[in-house]
């Protein structure tokens, strides 16, 4: 028997470490936690995550003698929590901010 799905851990206490540089695929996972209520979220020296929210690419943009001109940034998708919250640009609030300098100084 592995994983959460028997559910041998779901009386286990989580506890999620972020900051204001923590983003993208970090924030999914936080706000996953943070929206089905599995896990305090901490923030280092932070109140909120970084909010990258979208994945981007560039196209590049060129004439009919294939010169370069340039490019554009095109949204090709965004990153929600499980409760639809739209993490680009105001990332994931924390539930406890942690003023530290030093590990020693984290929540145990």
């Amino acid at each position: 028997e592995r994983g959460l799905g028997n559910g041998r851990l779901k009386d286990v206490e989580l506890k999620v470490m972020v900051d204001g540089d923590t983003a993208s695929a970090s924030e999914v996972f936080t706000g996953a936690m943070k929206d089905n209520k599995r896990a305090k979220i901490f923030g280092v020296n932070s109140k909120r995550t970084y909010g990258k929210g979208v994945i981007q690419t560039v196209r590049p943009i060129g004439d009919a003698d294939g010169e370069n001109l340039g490019g554009v940034k095109v949204t090709m998708a965004r990153y929600e929590t499980p409760s639809g919250k739209d993490i680009n640009g105001g990332g994931i609030e924390v539930d406890e901010v942690v003023e530290c300098k030093e590990v020693k100084c984290l929540p145990k």
